[in-house]
């Protein structure tokens, strides 16, 4: 858990929730100037991470 937050910290701190925060399994959220969206995939234990998202 504190290697993923130590890559994906910015997604999660200081961020606020996007206009669409939740669609399947991904969930957004926003900085707080609105000029970037994160986008949180939650895998689910049948399938396996993609080596490149497109």
């Amino acid at each position: 858990m504190g290697e993923w937050l130590h890559k994906n910290g910015k997604a999660i701190y200081g961020t606020r929730n996007a206009k669409v925060y939740h669609d399947g399994n991904v969930w957004f959220t926003s900085s707080k100037d609105h000029k970037t969206t994160y986008a949180i995939y939650a895998l689910p234990d049948n399938e396996k991470l993609p080596q490149t998202v497109g």
